[in-house]
């Protein structure tokens, strides 16, 4: 069976994800801390093991990738919602 993308919208992808996110204006010190302690615990081999018994991939981006990332994902989704005319009640 074709993907969608194969199918009728050349470029589809959509993709699970997660993030640790913290609230706007944390030092940067304490940004690098926590993420260097989740890119500890998902390269661990517990950690690991526990994400391939769910069927997830984990990586670690920088504080300046998921940003970016998450820029991304907000322009993409909001096109979508505004090509869908999608209203909020």
């Amino acid at each position: 069976m074709p993907t969608i993308a194969e199918s009728a919208a050349p470029g589809f992808d959509v993709q699970t994800w997660y993030a640790l996110l913290a609230p706007a204006g944390l030092s940067s010190s304490i940004q690098t801390r926590l993420n260097a302690s989740a890119g500890k615990a998902l390269s661990s081999d517990e950690g690991r093991k526990l994400l391939d018994s769910q069927g997830l991939q984990g990586s670690t981006l920088t504080p300046q990738q998921v940003n970016a990332f998450l820029a991304t994902e907000q322009k993409k989704w909001s096109e979508v919602a505004k090509l869908s005319g999608a209203k909020v009640d």
